[in-house]
């Protein structure tokens, strides 16, 4: 296969393409487990990081303002590189040099894909403790955040008025936001 471009790239991201999305995974993967590998890694963290990489990408490429100003992979490389510097600061294992570090450092990222990275940790730690709620909370919130109105909550859901739907929910989200803030990953992504 030849080397796609970055038009050819980004298309294929957006659209999910699997053999585009194949390809990436072929070209940079080896180097980005590499690189996690030597500087305080294992495979596993490689593949979690590379994995959020291009989430992270999937979601910029999206925006109708995205454009590249570097090779996709450096630009992948540079997100992977962040990803993997944040790891370790939560971790606090943050080594005085990392190893092989020139590669990764050749594209500085804007602001705004910190932001990506950062939404992407929140939603991480928010589907975390949703999960955790019990049957009835996730059911009266998944409906709330659908948009549907609380009276008709409250019937579907068999509770005796709109008012009282009214009060669950708000004791439903009190018990995610004390569980969320509760949470040490909480605590790192606030740091940031």
């Amino acid at each position: 296969m030849t080397k796609l471009t970055n038009e050819e790239i980004i298309a294929g991201v957006q659209s999910q393409n699997h053999v585009v999305l194949h390809s990436i995974y072929r070209s940079s993967f080896r180097i980005v487990s590499l690189y996690i590998q030597r500087n305080s890694g294992t495979e596993e963290d490689a593949n979690d990081i590379f994995q959020e990489a291009l989430i992270v990408v999937y979601r910029k490429v999206q925006e109708p303002s995205f454009s590249l100003t570097c090779s996709f992979e450096t630009y992948l490389y540079a997100i992977c590189r962040n990803l993997w510097l944040k790891e370790l600061h939560n971790r606090d294992r943050i080594p005085q040099e990392l190893i092989g570090d020139a590669l990764f450092n050749e594209f500085e990222l804007e602001d705004d894909i910190e932001n990506v990275i950062l939404m992407n940790d929140r939603y991480r730690l928010y589907q975390k403790h949703f999960e955790l709620m019990g049957e009835d909370c996730k059911k009266l919130m998944t409906l709330f955040l659908k948009k549907v109105p609380l009276k008709d909550i409250a019937r579907v859901m068999g509770l005796k008025s709109e008012q009282y739907a009214k009060k669950k929910k708000f004791r439903c989200k009190e018990a995610l936001v004390k569980s969320i803030q509760s949470d040490v990953e909480f605590n790192h992504i606030s740091d940031l």
